[in-house]
């Protein structure tokens, strides 16, 4: 459940998962399976910055939830996502965080350098915080 937060990016801020995360599920399986890659590999993959199938996964999930078009992140999108799934974080916290993140993947090249850029900064920083 965890994975499916985390590639959503928003993505492992549950516990507390509600339906609200199903058709990001979905459209992880469906990135997933495309790929050829198992749910284990993809989260050993996304750990490491070089692994392009990975990266390329979080890309095809967020296009698919319209997170990202191209190589260009959708801030409010992302933010109105992960406000309907977590209760515990606050409107600033997770607009703050997103907006960082996202400015922090504008140097990567191509979507899915973006797209993993912003899915391990997420995690991250909610990792850092304590929110998963």
């Amino acid at each position: 459940m965890r994975s499916v937060l985390l590639i959503f990016c928003l993505s492992s801020v549950a516990v507390r998962v509600s339906a609200h995360v199903s058709p990001v599920a979905d459209s992880f399986k469906a990135c997933l399976a495309e790929s050829g890659m198992t749910r284990d590999d993809f989260i050993k993959a996304l750990q490491s910055s070089d692994d392009s199938k990975a990266q390329c996964i979080a890309a095809c999930t967020m296009e698919k939830e319209k997170f990202m078009s191209d190589d260009k992140i959708n801030v409010d999108a992302i933010i109105a996502k992960m406000e309907d799934v977590s209760q515990e974080i606050g409107k600033v916290q997770i607009t703050d965080l997103v907006m960082n993140c996202a400015a922090e993947a504008k140097d990567k090249s191509g979507k899915c350098g973006v797209a993993h850029s912003v899915v391990r900064c997420i995690h991250e920083e909610l990792r850092k915080e304590g929110w998963i």
